[in-house]
């Protein structure tokens, strides 16, 4: 090791890793559609230095990523995601329609997708959606291949945050204040 450097193994000795795989944590609900055109495969969600993970800590960054193979050639490609409530309650989504569409893929292609998220969610058990859709020759947008519940992960209560209530953290904290603010 070179003087004044640390080595990876090193860097995270003593921290919690980010997060961990439960194998019996899977969706049971999954449920798939859509036109063809396009396939999504190996939907996860990924914590740097730890691999594919499914028991989430909030506060740190994780990548909900999917791999799509293309089988016809489409124009006007979005992909999208969602995560949901065991109820179905949508508690955020995001599309690349309108924003980063890709012109035109052709036939026999595969795309690697990945959304880039802090986990800022509250303790229980969500679910997440996939999607892709394009058009296909002259004809209308439409989904290509979307699954619905497509995996399950789940955050676990921590103690520093046990008096916390709601779907979402958002890193707040009660201050005692001598007079009202703006006054």
């Amino acid at each position: 090791m070179s003087e004044g450097y640390v080595e990876n193994d090193q860097l995270f000795a003593g921290i919690e890793p980010p997060g961990s795989f439960d194998p019996g944590l899977v969706s049971k609900s999954k449920d798939e559609y859509g036109q063809g055109g396009a396939r999504i495969r190996d939907v996860g969600v990924f914590a740097s230095g730890v691999g594919r993970v499914n028991v989430l800590r909030p506060g740190f960054r994780y990548f909900y990523s999917y791999t799509v193979d293309f089988t016809e050639d489409v124009e006007d490609v979005a992909f999208g995601m969602a995560v949901k409530t065991l109820t179905g309650l949508e508690i955020v989504g995001g599309s690349t329609y309108g924003v980063a569409q890709i012109p035109s893929i052709a036939a026999g292609t595969t795309r690697h997708v990945a959304y880039a998220f802090t986990c800022n969610f509250g303790p229980g058990t969500y679910f997440t959606n996939a999607g892709v859709s394009a058009r296909i020759g002259n004809f209308e947008r439409t989904h290509l291949h979307r699954i619905l519940d497509a995996i399950a992960f789940r955050i676990d209560p921590l103690e520093e945050r046990e008096a916390t209530a709601g779907i979402v953290w958002i890193d707040g904290e009660f201050i005692p204040l001598s007079r009202p603010i703006g006054r």
